[in-house]
């Protein structure tokens, strides 16, 4: 956890995956509201996040993002 007083929005570098999230008030709001929207899913006993066939399609459509590509990056970055 980035330690300090909370800001509006700040990258921060995830201590066990080693790769920068947004964090802050933003990331936060921003987490809550891919939940809230079943875009995201949490997985039991974990801090892992799973995305919903909704977020992938919703991701795509509001940032142009596609979950293959998103996966290919993380697994890229996880063989360095």
């Amino acid at each position: 956890m980035c330690e300090g007083r909370q800001r509006s929005v700040q990258t921060c570098l995830d201590w066990t995956e080693r790769q920068p999230h947004i964090s802050g008030t933003v990331g936060a709001k921003l987490m809550q509201m891919f939940l809230n929207r079943q875009w995201l899913s949490r997985q039991p006993a974990t801090r892992t996040l799973r995305v919903t066939s909704q977020g992938r399609k919703a991701f795509e459509q509001h940032f142009g993002l596609k979950a293959f590509a998103l996966l290919k990056g993380a697994l890229a970055s996880q063989k360095k």
